[in-house]
């Protein structure tokens, strides 16, 4: 019921970001992450100003195996200097490029903005493992 909704809203109102939004749920439920980066596209389209979504958008690029979704998650952490998972996410990227001195500066950005992103210590000591530092 609640998804007719959203899809209605959609259709109504194309501008409206809260019909976008609550339709992304449909389509990640169901694995499909074309939609799911169709819809998180539309949504920074409709509005350019919310972290969320590109870092959203980030993660659905990257499953896809879309190049340079790493931007995206870099516009997150302009738009929200504090946004923790966003940072999260670009110490994964960095770890797997074993760029570990850039992932262990922003593994420790993730940990000072929240102390409690328990998965940021945990790479952060992978990351400092790699690098026998720990």
């Amino acid at each position: 019921e609640g998804r007719g909704l959203a899809e209605q809203q959609i259709t109504s109102y194309p501008k409206s970001i809260s019909g976008w939004k609550s339709s992304w749920r449909k389509y990640v439920e169901k694995s499909n992450l074309l939609k799911f980066f169709n819809i998180y596209t539309k949504v920074v389209q409709l509005s350019p100003n919310e972290p969320e979504s590109y870092n959203n958008l980030g993660v659905t690029s990257q499953e896809l195996g879309e190049l340079n979704w790493s931007k995206k998650y870099q516009k997150a952490t302009k738009i929200k200097p504090n946004f923790a998972e966003a940072f999260f996410n670009l110490g994964n990227i960095f770890a797997e490029a074993k760029n570990f001195d850039d992932a262990v500066e922003i593994y420790r950005r993730t940990i000072n903005i929240n102390p409690q992103f328990i998965i940021a210590h945990y790479n952060l000591g992978k990351v400092l493992f790699e690098q026998s530092k720990l």
